[in-house]
């Protein structure tokens, strides 16, 4: 809970409505990733341990696959998970996918229309020429129903 506080602070009288990160099936393809890393990594592993070559070799070979890991693996399900939407009954705070994601944050009482398309919240704006498009939305009819269901009691 200590992390959501540095991203979302409601104010006084705020009612939270909607909390959202990216689902953890989010994470398959780059874990089908790290196997096949990991299987093709160790198989040169195991060729080049073997005799009459370069055993040095076996550590460059393994720092390699740990960089490869971390950088296809790790840092991209760390970056899923930090992508988020939060939706209350005064606006709507989205942080987009990355280490270094980027907040915005909307007004319930600027949002003129929502729409949605599959996975994808589009947001009509008071002063923006197109629409607000928030991609790869977790449960996005239910967040649409949620956001439109604020905007009919307004």
């Amino acid at each position: 809970m200590l992390g959501r506080t540095m991203f979302f602070r409601p104010v006084d009288n705020e009612r939270l409505l909607v909390d959202l990160t990216s689902p953890v099936h989010a994470t398959v393809f780059p874990f089908i990733e790290l196997v096949a890393i990991t299987g093709v990594a160790w198989m040169l592993i195991g060729y080049f341990d073997g005799p009459g070559l370069n055993p040095d070799m076996h550590n460059v070979l393994v720092g390699l696959w740990a960089v490869l890991v971390c950088w296809r693996f790790f840092f991209k399900v760390f970056s899923l998970r930090r992508r988020r939407i939060v939706v209350t009954d005064q606006r709507i705070v989205v942080r987009s996918a990355g280490l270094a994601g980027a907040v915005a944050t909307f007004p319930l009482s600027a949002v003129r229309q929502v729409a949605r398309r599959r996975g994808t919240i589009m947001l009509a704006v008071m002063g923006a020429d197109r629409p607000v498009i928030i991609p790869e939305v977790p449960q996005a009819k239910r967040v649409q129903a949620i956001i439109e269901q604020e905007l009919m009691r307004r």
